[in-house]
């Protein structure tokens, strides 16, 4: 009897046999008959099969869809049926994703099974990250880093020529171009292959987004595309358009909040399968995202173009924002960005007016998140006209003393908080006024006004009266400006992983002004679309003008020349000179 398939019942040789040419004819019932795997559904079970029906296969699907689990139990019916000779790679873009999502359903499923009295043969070690059957029927976890510039690209896979050979790839939206011919290099053999790409959609325009969208691209690629609609959960309660999804979202925002959080929670829907997506976080993040990229690619699966009128680009959201791992940021790992080493901290308070508006709490240490967003609970009080709005200066002001100021009492902190319309004076107040800040001789507040006045000027940058023309119309454009620039940047940013931010910075607008300046879109027009204030956004802007204004970063010529070219033809503005005053407030 054959390890792979060893029960308790036993079974004579020539039924393991006949077995085995079964499952080899038949290789997506080998998982299911062998192992205490989940039952999956009709439109998985067709994506299992499929995987094993051809040599290059992409999966785009939406969240939840249970993509890494079927990419486990493929890991797991290869080795099993080929345990003489069979190599497998996993990749992801860094080893923690490896780690925590393909052999992390490796685990659960050998676990699940042993528990069940069947036995998968083989075992998972740590270091290296290998699953073993044999000497020769392994799977092996890896990290493709990108090279660096001017650096050979690595070599990620090579020389592979076992008679069976596969290689996964999860969060394969960040494949590139030197490590996809690589992989594809081993389709040149005569043996059994297979190449797997799991991933989110994002833009339609990316080395793997061609693979779905570019004739030449797709040559040899067989791809599938699972959107929300077609979810199990979705189509049992009627949500196979988006314009069933609108509604719903819509009825239930009129709902009190106690009432919203029932079908949120999925009480209100049917379930058919409680590990596959479910209603209530879809319509919980339309009604907080809107119609928004991130939206329309996480949520209902659908590949995104990026936009002119964005000041960054959700794709590179995604590879800045995976987060930090026991010390070790994802995005650095991956070599998506790194730490410029300036060890100044800004601190960023958004502070909260009457409506949807929250108090959000930022900070950046150079060009890395400090300390994840805090948002704080608005305060209300009820009086004869009703209840009212009460700016908790106190509360928040000491908090920021607790967490910034106390334990680093040593470090050059500048903290810059949004006074707009008022709103924030009393938080000003209390910090300027504290006496550990009075004190010190590291730390600064300082007030701006997201509609204030840029200082931030160029010579020959004029406006059509021939008066001097900041390179800005307001600071909130500056600070936008800025931040998205560094983003864009080589070094990029160093970010907490946070889709609400996600949203907002890749959901909101860039526009023109009469001077045909860049201009960010209107807190108010963006509310209007979204429903929701783009408070974490503002928090980080305010942070990281913190950082820029004691590093005294001054605004490049080139976006004084990016200006002048817009506006050309007229005399006034089409001579952009060097940059004559700093950011100041």
């Amino acid at each position: 009897m054959t390890e792979a398939i060893a029960e308790v019942k036993e079974t004579t040789p020539e039924e393991d046999a006949l077995a085995v040419e079964y499952w080899k004819k038949y290789p997506h019932h080998y998982a299911p008959d062998t192992m205490n795997v989940p039952v999956l559904e009709p439109i998985q079970e067709d994506v299992f099969e499929e995987m094993f029906q051809h040599r290059k296969y992409a999966l785009s699907s939406h969240h939840a869809f249970g993509k890494d689990l079927l990419g486990a139990m493929v890991s797991l019916t290869l080795t099993g049926l080929n345990q003489d000779e069979c190599e497998g790679y996993i990749f992801a873009p860094t080893f923690a994703q490896v780690r925590d999502i393909h052999f992390k359903e490796l685990h659960k499923i050998m676990d699940n099974t042993n528990i069940d009295k069947k036995v998968i043969p083989g075992k998972i070690t740590e270091s290296p990250l290998m699953y073993k059957i044999a000497a020769a029927c392994f799977v092996v976890g890896k990290s493709p880093k990108q090279a660096a510039k001017g650096a050979a690209t690595p070599q990620v896979i090579a020389g592979q020529h076992s008679i069976v050979v596969f290689v996964i790839i999860t969060e394969a939206n960040a494949l590139t171009k030197q490590v996809k011919e690589q992989i594809e290099g081993i389709t040149n053999t005569g043996g059994e292959v297979h190449i797997i790409l799991l991933l989110n959609p994002l833009n339609k325009n990316s080395e793997v987004g061609r693979i779905f969208h570019n004739k030449k691209a797709r040559v040899g690629w067989f791809t599938r595309e699972i959107k929300a609609y077609e979810a199990p959960n979705m189509v049992i309660n009627g949500f196979t358009s988006l314009e069933a999804i609108r509604e719903e979202a819509h009825k239930i925002e009129n709902l009190p909040l106690e009432k919203q959080e029932d079908y949120f929670n999925n009480k209100k829907y049917k379930m058919k399968n409680k590990h596959l997506l479910s209603p209530g976080w879809v319509i919980e993040k339309y009604i907080s995202w809107g119609e928004s990229p991130l939206f329309r690619s996480k949520v209902l699966g659908e590949w995104v173009e990026d936009s002119e009128n964005a000041w960054v680009s959700l794709e590179r959201m995604e590879e800045l924002m995976m987060g930090r791992i026991q010390g070790v940021w994802g995005s650095e790992e991956a070599q998506y960005a790194k730490w410029n080493e300036n060890r100044i901290i800004g601190v960023g308070i958004d502070c909260a007016r009457e409506g949807s508006d929250d108090t959000v709490v930022s900070s950046f240490e150079g060009n890395r998140e400090f300390k994840p967003s805090h948002t704080f609970d608005k305060t209300y009080k009820d009086t004869s006209k009703g209840r009212k709005f009460v700016e908790d200066s106190h509360f928040c002001g000491q908090w920021v003393i607790d967490t910034y100021i106390t334990p680093h009492a040593d470090r050059i902190m500048t903290i810059v908080i949004d006074m707009t319309g008022g709103y924030g004076i009393g938080v000003y107040d209390y910090l300027t006024n504290h006496k550990s800040i009075k004190n010190s001789k590291f730390v600064s507040v300082v007030g701006v006004k997201f509609n204030g006045v840029s200082n931030v000027m160029a010579r020959g940058l004029k406006n059509k009266q021939g008066k001097p023309l900041s390179l800005y119309p307001e600071m909130a454009t500056q600070m936008i400006a800025q931040m998205s620039d560094q983003i864009n940047s080589d070094d990029g940013m160093l970010l907490f992983d946070d889709d609400d931010f996600k949203n907002e910075i890749t959901n909101r607008k860039k526009e023109l002004d009469n001077e045909l300046r860049d201009k960010i879109e209107p807190k108010e027009d963006y509310k209007q679309r979204n429903g929701k204030s783009p408070d974490k956004m503002d928090s980080k802007m305010l942070a990281w003008h913190g950082v820029i204004k004691k590093t005294k970063k001054k605004a490049t010529r080139a976006i004084a020349q990016e200006v002048a070219s817009k506006r050309k033809g007229n005399s006034a503005g089409t001579m952009a000179g060097s940059i004559n005053s700093e950011d100041n407030y």
